[in-house]
């Protein structure tokens, strides 16, 4: 099995994980081609590191189960230190006595979630009339530990790495890609190839025929100044009604108003007008610790598909061609799924 070789690029979750489960399911000739110099740079570095299973979608839903599963009882010796911290996920979801929406019903009837008073869970979180939902199972993800995870596995199974030469276009032969060119002007072909870089490859597959389209957009976070009636252990709190999330980091607090705008995945400032929305809107939900000094904000690509769902598997259009892309905000959750679905698609 898995004689033919197989070229990822991008080395973010999406690659590194598959990367992972090509050599886990046999795999010999594995190559991830990642631009910088280091792996898992943007998307999978710059994000909230939030467990959360409840989505709208049940497609998604299903994907974050299995995704959290993974994170919560990993395969032995796939890491020392645990991927997941349950400190637990409180949502605000709507006036008390409105109608509960499906992600909510659907948590309730398979015991992942329950009715609660905020107060027992993130006293100060300022919530009244509102329905929360308590979520105990859930809460934080180990970034590091789960990257370094993937890494270092497919390492240990012959995975080569190829980091500081991203691809400038992908190789096509017959109409069908079969391999590609990296910005030092080497090639390496490949008898399959896939796109786990989102926003930044997608260009790549549109100049070889691929119909896919992928929507970068950008997300800001905010961390506050440590203040010690800061709980580090506390929960993430998540307003649906209001588009914000907040938890515990590095003493103080990291916030969210869910912003998602387009934007050139290159860029990597902050908006000024986001960051102080978020802090508006943490002041309105957590008004006995806000307002507060700013320790540090950053923003981070989400990249996006027309209908909200995932890109996996082989392209309709261009043989020799596959992706894992489009994950949105579900990448760190849903990650070490879509990359044994990949793996599968890949090994047919």
């Amino acid at each position: 099995m898995g004689t033919e070789r197989i070229l990822i690029l991008g080395g973010g979750v999406a690659g590194l994980s598959t990367a992972w489960w090509l050599a886990r399911q046999g795999a010999r000739d594995v190559v991830l081609v990642e631009r910088e110099r280091a792996l898992a740079t943007h998307s999978s570095r710059k994000n909230a590191a939030i467990l959360r299973t409840a989505t709208d979608d049940p497609e998604i839903e299903a994907l974050a189960l299995r995704g959290a599963e993974f994170l919560r009882d990993p395969p032995e010796g796939f890491s020392e230190r645990p991927l997941a911290d349950r400190c637990g996920v409180l949502i605000a979801v709507a006036e008390s006595g409105a109608e509960l929406p499906a992600w909510e019903r659907r948590a309730y009837d398979d015991g992942r979630a329950r009715a609660i008073d905020p107060a027992t869970v993130a006293p100060g979180f300022a919530v009244p009339g509102t329905r929360c939902a308590w979520f105990a199972g859930e809460g934080r993800i180990e970034i590091d530990a789960l990257l370094e995870g993937f890494e270092r596995g497919a390492r240990r199974a012959g995975v080569r790495f190829e980091v500081g030469a991203g691809p400038s276009e992908l190789l096509v032969a017959s109409d069908a890609v079969v391999g590609a060119r990296l910005a030092d002007g080497r090639e390496i072909r490949a008898g399959k190839t896939m796109i786990a870089a989102g926003g930044w490859a997608a260009r790549l597959a549109t100049a070889a025929g691929s119909r896919v389209e992928l929507r970068p957009t950008r997300r800001h976070l905010v961390v506050t100044a440590s203040d010690p009636r800061i709980d580090p252990r506390g929960p993430v709190v998540w307003v649906e009604s209001d588009a914000f999330y907040a938890r515990p980091e590095a003493g103080g607090l990291l916030l969210c108003a869910c912003d998602e705008v387009d934007a050139d995945p290159d860029f990597t400032g902050v908006v000024p007008a986001e960051r102080e929305r978020a802090l508006a809107k943490g002041a309105r939900w957590l008004p006995g610790l806000l307002p507060a000094p700013v320790a540090r904000a950053w923003s981070g690509i989400r990249t996006l598909t027309r209908d909200g769902r995932f890109v996996i598997g082989a392209d309709r259009d261009v043989r020799g061609l596959f992706w894992a892309a489009g994950l949105g905000g579900h990448g760190m959750v849903c990650g070490p799924a879509v990359g044994e679905i990949a793996a599968a698609a890949l090994l047919g």
